[in-house]
């Protein structure tokens, strides 16, 4: 089951009145608030609100990590890798160092 727990303007279609809905995810239990049981094993967010309201006064920080690739004009060929064959080890091209 879903349960809605933020509401954000939807920054990929501004003017408009489109939304974004964040969501956790439960077991569904009849007897449990509003039908909602346990948190599924991979809604990892429920786990990380109960330690955050525990130690919110510590303001804590996060990092996210977003990983993408550039392709070549060709969109097969990963940007700088060589036309044919395998690169070499990951260094000069990893995280955009070298």
């Amino acid at each position: 089951l879903l349960k809605p727990c933020a509401v954000y303007k939807d920054p990929f279609r501004p003017g408009s009145d489109n939304i974004l809905v964040l969501c956790d995810c439960y077991k569904p239990d009849p007897d449990g608030p509003r039908g909602l049981g346990e948190p599924i094993p991979t809604n990892t967010r429920a786990a990380c609100e109960k330690i955050m309201t525990k130690i919110k006064a510590a303001e804590p920080w996060f990092g996210i990590e977003q990983e993408y690739t550039l392709f070549e004009p060709d969109k097969k060929t990963p940007y700088g890798w060589p036309k044919e064959g395998q690169p070499g080890p990951q260094g000069p091209y990893y995280c955009s160092i070298g």
